[in-house]
């Protein structure tokens, strides 16, 4: 959870796993996931605005459709 004092555009998510220590801590990197954005409140109001897999050992980059603006 991030909250941020303003909305902003989305373009890109970013997950970076490539220094992500596999061989020592086994299943440490981040895999599946989904972004969700609501500017109604911190628990309240949010729709899923990507969903992926990131990549074992690497950066991966998640161009979003349009730049995205939370719904409100």
């Amino acid at each position: 959870m991030i909250e941020l004092a303003q909305a902003i555009d989305l373009e890109t998510f970013v997950i970076d796993n490539s220094h992500a220590q596999e061989d020592s801590y086994s299943g440490i990197s981040a895999r599946a996931f989904e972004l969700q954005t609501s500017t109604s409140s911190p628990t309240d109001g949010y729709r899923q605005i990507l969903a992926g897999e990131a990549g074992k050992g690497i950066r991966k980059a998640f161009r979003l459709p349009r730049p995205a603006r939370p719904a409100g």
